[in-house]
């Protein structure tokens, strides 16, 4: 099952070319009511699927006999992201039989098992796994420093807001946590704030900036 962005359907991969009268080469959807075809399909047979996220949001990912998808040279396993096919680079040299999600060191990645005897990119015969390992944590970008005029007289401090950036070569959205958090009312004179990206295989990045609350003078 897998949600193109149309809501969660079955799709179905094997030796046919046409899905309820609909013609569709080894690959279709079945959204409750009717049969579509994956764009113009495999030119051989589909023998694993399986729903993986390689950082970019999930897909299907098919693998089999063949050797195109969707029109597009793809050596026994394929990407679709709901409305096209993409090759996994040069693929493999064999027929890839199945497909299995698995989190490891490093994260989630995607193995793929068959009676191919390389896969191009690495060599691997008989078992290979899509992608590397994730050991690169993100990067942070913070200020120098923030300084901020307290408004009013009560003494009690300033509500200062600020803007934190993260960036990661695999994750797009790596979460941000700062304390004190922007948008928190902080105190006269100078407060360190710590602020931590972490990315979705844990890799972190830290960094350190103080802001300043000074008293507003009157004249």
């Amino acid at each position: 099952m897998y949600d193109d962005g149309g809501g969660p359907a079955l799709y179905a991969g094997g030796r046919f070319t046409s899905a309820g009268g609909v013609a569709a080469n080894r690959i279709a959807k079945w959204d409750g009511a009717n049969w579509t075809a994956l764009g113009s399909g495999m030119n051989g047979n589909v023998l694993a699927l399986t729903v993986f996220d390689d950082g970019s949001g999930p897909a299907l990912y098919a693998a089999g006999s063949f050797t195109t998808a969707g029109g597009v040279a793809a050596n026994r396993i394929a990407k679709w992201d709901g409305s096209v096919w993409s090759a996994l680079s040069g693929g493999m040299n064999g027929s890839v039989d199945s497909l299995a999600v698995h989190h490891g060191d490093g994260g989630t990645s995607l193995y793929a098992g068959g009676v191919f005897s390389s896969a191009f990119d690495s060599g691997d015969g008989h078992l290979a796994r899509w992608g590397c390992l994730d050991s690169t944590p993100p990067v942070l970008s913070c200020p120098s420093s923030i300084t901020a005029l307290d408004r009013f007289p009560d003494g009690a401090g300033e509500v200062v807001t600020f803007t934190i950036t993260a960036t990661d070569d695999l994750d797009p959205t790596p979460v941000v946590v700062c304390v004190p958090p922007s948008g928190s009312v902080f105190p006269l004179g100078t407060t360190l704030v710590a602020c931590t990206a972490t990315d979705a295989s844990g890799n972190q990045a830290t960094c350190q900036f103080p802001v300043t609350v000074q008293r507003k003078v009157r004249r």
